[in-house]
């Protein structure tokens, strides 16, 4: 009996997004899913040069210490500049510093610092700042000049150095005054050779005060002997926020200098937590999403790759009705 040749296989009706257009179209497919990522990513990046974290700063606290340099122990001092509204009565020394979690669980061991501003009160209240390094001066003063100070006399040790002239051994809290009131200097008057000439000068009385002034005009003169070099140091920026933005050229606490190396990892503002918890799930469902692409195309071709696979009788269409491999009428 004669029987009828099979046409070419009419095509199954597409079962969803084609094979051959996401491969022509790879590229925008990923562009266009990845977005939404970028995005997110982007507004979980912490504000500024540094790291949004929570601290607290508290002046003259014991807790911390640096080459022999300590937290506790400090020297009243009147400070006067033209950079100033006035005369300011204040006190020289060390600042206890410590980072804080999203809970407000001290996170890490607290750590030495020193003020570089002069224009700002100290809030020892939990404060929101940034915290990072200096890599150059943000403004008029003269950042750099006074992280050589904390990473060349604090961080190294070296205040023993310095003692030249002293009737007797400084105690600790005028030493501490001593490194407060060179790292003023050499920031606010870079052009002053000492505290009592020059635009930044400091008034005081009693043993401690002398022996400080003394430690830091030889703090002040090896500087300018060296060449008036600078230093990277730590930073710590504190500023106000609006609504998780941050306030250009606002502070609610005075900054704060510290030594870099010894700086541990700091913990991220909740804001900045939480946005970077959504980053890296977006980013694995991309991944997930890519993993399974594979098997998509595979059901909307649903051509097998060897008679092996093949699971039910292939089918074939002659004038629209159904004929099987034989050719013969189903």
């Amino acid at each position: 009996m004669m029987t009828r040749r099979s046409e070419k296989a009419a095509p199954r009706p597409d079962p969803g997004v084609s094979a051959v257009f996401l491969w022509k179209n790879r590229i925008v497919c990923r562009f266009a899913l990845c977005m939404p990522v970028w995005a997110i990513l982007a507004w979980g990046t912490p504000v500024g040069a540094g790291q949004i974290t929570q601290l607290r700063s508290v002046f003259d606290t014991p807790g911390a210490s640096l080459g022999g340099i300590t937290s506790q122990g400090s020297v009243a001092v009147t400070i006067s500049s033209s950079r100033l509204s006035g005369p300011i009565n204040t006190a020289a020394g060390g600042i206890l510093s410590t980072v804080y979690d999203a809970t407000g669980t001290q996170a890490q061991a607290s750590f030495l610092s020193f003020c570089v501003d002069l224009n700002h009160a100290l809030d020892p209240g939990l404060n929101t700042g940034d915290m990072g390094t200096i890599t150059s001066n943000p403004d008029t003063r003269n950042l750099l000049a006074a992280g050589w100070v904390m990473t060349n006399v604090v961080a190294k040790g070296a205040i023993g150095n310095y003692f030249a002239g002293l009737s007797g051994g400084p105690s600790q809290a005028a030493q501490n005054a001593a490194v407060q009131l060179a790292i003023w200097k050499v920031a606010y008057d870079p052009g002053g050779t000492d505290l009592s000439s020059g635009d930044l000068r400091a008034v005081g009385s009693g043993t401690d005060f002398r022996n400080a002034v003394e430690i830091a005009n030889n703090i002040i003169a090896d500087w300018f002997a060296k060449g008036s070099p600078g230093a990277s140091a730590g930073l710590i920026d504190y500023a106000p926020f609006t609504n998780g933005v941050l306030v250009p050229g606002a502070r609610t606490s005075q900054d704060l200098i510290y030594d870099a190396s010894t700086q541990v990892s700091v913990v991220p503002e909740p804001s900045s937590l939480v946005s970077g918890l959504i980053g890296v799930t977006s980013l694995g469902l991309v991944t997930f999403w890519r993993s399974r692409r594979s098997v998509w195309s595979f059901h909307a071709t649903a051509r097998p790759k060897s008679r092996e696979s093949v699971v039910a009788p292939r089918r074939a269409y002659q004038g629209g009705v159904e004929v099987d491999k034989t050719g013969r009428l189903c």
